[in-house]
């Protein structure tokens, strides 16, 4: 009997491991990269940005300070996430400094509702807030109904004057918020 009970007792700790990391597993609904976003038609016309195309990020060019916007839709939804406590928006970027003012980067997640078009607005919106090279924050939560209307992500790029310093949009994703 003490040969089985250790049996069931290894096994159980043998499979505990896999079970706790199971529950971050498919927590992403959605994302893209920087590249994979589609600049707003003042963007081009002001050519200011360039994409990095080897790591589909996207930063100024030159001495640019007029805003870059980005539309990054939302589709092809993963199916397989389960809702958790909500889902948050989760932007990556990088910003030389962090709470100031002189950069900053934010995702607003917006909609309009599927059966007449009305625009519904800021369903959530995240700002870079960490200083460094590449840094992630998330919204608060997000109230999301994937039947009733369809979601875009427009992140805009800022910098006060021209700089060496880099701020770049690295990418944007719609993750279930698992604790």
């Amino acid at each position: 009997m003490k040969l089985r009970w250790t049996f069931f007792t290894f096994l159980a700790l043998l499979l505990m491991p896999s079970t706790v990391l199971a529950q971050k597993v498919g927590t992403v609904y959605w994302q893209s990269n920087g590249g994979g976003c589609v600049p707003t038609d003042q963007t081009i016309q002001n050519q200011q940005y360039w994409t990095v195309t080897g790591a589909g990020r996207v930063k100024y060019k030159g001495n640019g300070t007029q805003p870059l916007a980005f539309s990054c839709p939302v589709s092809s939804i993963n199916s397989n996430v389960s809702g958790g406590d909500g889902t948050v928006l989760r932007l990556f970027y990088q910003d030389p400094d962090g709470l100031e003012d002189a950069f900053k980067v934010e995702a607003t997640l917006r909609s309009f509702a599927k059966s007449n078009g009305t625009y519904n607005g800021e369903v959530c919106k995240v700002s870079s807030s960490k200083k460094g090279e590449w840094q992630d924050d998330t919204s608060n939560v997000c109230l999301i109904d994937m039947n009733a209307n369809i979601y875009w992500v427009e992140v805009v790029i800022k910098r006060n004057q021209p700089s060496n310093s880099v701020v770049e949009f690295n990418g944007v994703s719609l993750e279930s918020r698992v604790f």
